[in-house]
């Protein structure tokens, strides 16, 4: 059972990744060379989304991990 769990967050964790930098590089991409406003708009919305996403991630990870990055001699 652990090794089926591990190999499944492994799993999703690589298609996450992999899918973020696909979305960021076209992102990025359109917005290197503007040629349509659609096209543009839907570029910022697109790095909005994920930036708004990766900033709620590092938000709840520092409330969890704050004392012990705070205080290391605090671990459990």
């Amino acid at each position: 059972m652990v090794a089926g769990s591990a190999a499944s967050l492994a799993l999703a964790y690589l298609v996450v990744i992999r899918v973020t930098l696909v979305l960021l590089a076209r992102a990025l991409h359109t917005l290197a060379d503007p040629s349509d406003w659609a096209a543009v708009a839907d570029a910022v919305t697109t790095l909005t989304i994920l930036i708004g996403l990766q900033a709620l991630w590092i938000a709840a990870w520092w409330r969890r991990h704050a004392p012990r990055v705070r205080e290391p001699s605090a671990r459990p």
